[in-house]
């Protein structure tokens, strides 16, 4: 009886989620998706490169499902009629895939012919550069800094090598904190701006673990995808990040939680996770 009782209490709560079903029954979501394992072309190449170098792939079709399946879930109270639609994409945990999902999806909205703008939110480990092969850029952090003033994309924005996605890269600044940045007005006025000039906005955001910056993200998107990784990321951990993000005061908000078979891959363990653990 002990034996069965361990089994139920690691499958339903300290256990990771093994499909899509059981993780959308588990969050009590109409649905979830998942994106199956791939394999880039070398090790130095991104997983997200496969929807532009692999069209065909499992890992591209999966990517283009999500993106119907986001489209599908808006109904008509949440459609978006005063701008852009704003995606954002966050985890529980850093390394779980978020990033590589929304350089991927972003990809996919681009090659589908909507204009996109891909922004690197995550203000402590900025990673959609590597994914792009690019290099970090302090433009964002600085722009945030200053006092609010018209948005001049022109400065802010490069683009994908390999898709017409426009980007907005990251980088650390350790000299000020990136809640104040994120919760700040000059964030909400460039994520405003954004709407008025692109189809999609996509943000990835900081792992909400023992982060609050993806908090002050929340309010602004019409869409939130939580991505867990495949059997690994405990079932409790994930329920304790979405009742998070109902708190953030978004009663409109669309959660999808995304089910991903692959781990990011990481250049060095970021060690300032810990410090700002008392942030919520």
């Amino acid at each position: 009886m002990a034996g069965i009782a361990l089994a139920l209490l690691y499958e339903h709560l300290i256990g990771g989620f093994m499909t899509d079903e059981q993780m959308a029954s588990a969050l009590k979501l109409d649905e979830a998706s998942v994106l199956p394992r791939a394999r880039p072309r070398t090790d130095a190449d991104s997983v997200a490169e496969l929807i532009v170098e692999d069209p065909n792939s499992a890992y591209s079709e999966a990517v283009r499902r999500l993106r119907a399946s986001i489209g599908f879930a808006l109904s008509p109270s949440k459609s978006v009629t005063d701008g852009g639609l704003v995606i954002m994409v966050c985890s529980t945990t850093i390394g779980e895939g978020k990033t590589t999902l929304a350089v991927a999806l972003a990809r996919c909205f681009a090659r589908s012919g909507a204009s996109t703008l891909l922004i690197d939110g995550d203000l402590r480990d900025p990673g959609v550069h590597r994914n792009l092969k690019i290099g970090p850029s302090l433009a964002l952090v600085d722009h945030l800094v200053r006092p609010i003033t018209d948005t001049n994309f022109d400065t802010l924005v490069t683009t994908d090598p390999l898709s017409p996605l426009s980007v907005v890269v990251g980088a650390e600044r350790e000299d000020i904190s990136p809640t104040d940045l994120l919760g700040g007005r000059g964030f909400e006025h460039l994520i405003t701006k954004a709407r008025s000039h692109f189809d999609i906005v996509i943000i990835d955001t900081a792992a909400m673990g023992e982060l609050a910056d993806t908090l002050y993200v929340t309010p602004l998107v019409q869409v939130a995808l939580l991505v867990s990784h495949w059997a690994t990321t405990p079932q409790h951990t994930v329920k304790k990040t979405l009742r998070a993000l109902r708190s953030a005061g978004n009663l409109s908000l669309l959660v999808i939680p995304v089910l991903a078979q692959q781990k990011e891959r990481r250049q060095k363990p970021k060690l300032h996770f810990r410090r700002y653990g008392a942030e919520i």
